[in-house]
């Protein structure tokens, strides 16, 4: 009995304890410590005097880096990135550098810590703390919205290449992304898609990297940029595909069922809506991705502005009302966290 308590006892400390390893990926990019790595192994007093840190307490982070499998010994008295801790590093692909900076910062870190205020009054703790949703206080911290949206073009880097794969826009003429930002996903479709021309959908300050992204895929001519608000204004009218990546887990029901409807008041009666998104199966143990990732994703969404990961059942609920009809969920999760909904016009 002593030894079963004893290793429940642990259990709980690890778990519990999860948030402090965060932080130690959170010292890596917010530091640039794995970019001073990145050239090869360096002692700890040299890696100090790079980044311009207090050596004993940046030899104690290493310490539990290198237990993290964030860092490796190289040679005697150096030590050198492992594969993980390169995804910190400036420009690695697939990296999450901005991505640990988002989650880890100021913001969503103490949203997370109150997830009981919003447990038990259902109004989001980011609001709660601040005075203001999400969305509106990264209009007013430059800072901390260039690295929401740069984890955001991390991602998209990382996963619009199977989404692009996924939509099968053969013999559509026109797509708009409705909250498409930095443009990864569009220039994908339509480097795919020779003959497809596009319209990307967001707030201004979502549309900074925009212009840069396609004209380097050279799909600049191919791509108009509205700057707008996508529950009060109108969005562009009979476009064949409308398209809705990774929004509708941001808002609650009513917020999203208000973007729902507002596509449907813009498409054509042959219109299509994919929504690219995930899907939190009923039973976490049934999950065919990481059910952690999308369990603790959706508990940040509800901390952070209210937002939820669906499962198949809640998004058909969304639906109602909306005049679109869920007609059929394609599903990648499997491989890469995702599936596809498609609706069309009731």
């Amino acid at each position: 009995m002593g030894e079963r308590v004893n290793e429940d006892h642990q259990i709980l400390t690890r778990l519990v304890l999860g948030g402090y390893q965060a932080q130690v990926a959170a010292v890596f990019a917010r530091l640039d410590l794995a970019d001073h790595m990145a050239r090869g192994p360096l002692t700890v007093a040299e890696l100090a005097k790079r980044s311009e840190c207090h050596e004993p307490s940046l030899q104690r982070v290493l310490r539990a880096a290198k237990y993290l499998d964030l860092i490796q010994e190289s040679e005697k008295g150096k030590i050198r990135l492992s594969r993980t801790g390169r995804l910190l590093c400036d420009g690695q692909p697939g990296g999450l550098k901005n991505f640990v900076k988002m989650l880890c910062g100021e913001g969503l870190w103490r949203a997370v810590g109150r997830l009981d205020h919003t447990v038990r009054t259902g109004q989001p703790a980011f609001e709660y703390i601040f005075g203001c949703p999400a969305y509106e206080r990264l209009a007013d911290h430059p800072r901390e919205a260039a690295v929401f949206h740069m984890a955001a073009l991390e991602a998209a880097h990382f996963e619009a290449p199977p989404m692009v794969k996924a939509c099968d826009l053969s013999g559509v003429g026109s797509v708009v992304d409705v909250g498409g930002g930095n443009g990864i996903l569009m220039a994908g479709l339509l480097a795919a898609n020779p003959r497809l021309k596009g319209v990307i959908v967001d707030m201004a300050m979502g549309l900074g990297n925009a212009p840069a992204v396609l004209s380097a895929a050279g799909a600049a001519d191919r791509c108009e940029l509205v700057a707008g608000n996508f529950f009060t204004e109108p969005l562009p009218p009979r476009h064949d595909v409308y398209l809705i990546k990774s929004v509708l887990n941001d808002w609650d029901d009513e917020q999203g069922a208000q973007i729902l409807r507002n596509c449907r008041e813009s498409m054509r009666p042959d219109s299509r809506l994919l929504i690219i998104d995930a899907i939190v199966p009923d039973d976490a143990d049934d999950s065919a991705g990481d059910p952690l990732v999308l369990l603790m994703s959706d508990l940040c969404a509800l901390a952070g502005n209210g937002g939820k990961l669906r499962t198949a059942t809640e998004w058909r609920a969304l639906f109602t009302g909306s005049g679109l009809a869920l007609v059929d969920i394609a599903s990648h999760q499997a491989d890469y966290g995702f599936s596809v909904l498609e609706a069309v016009p009731n």
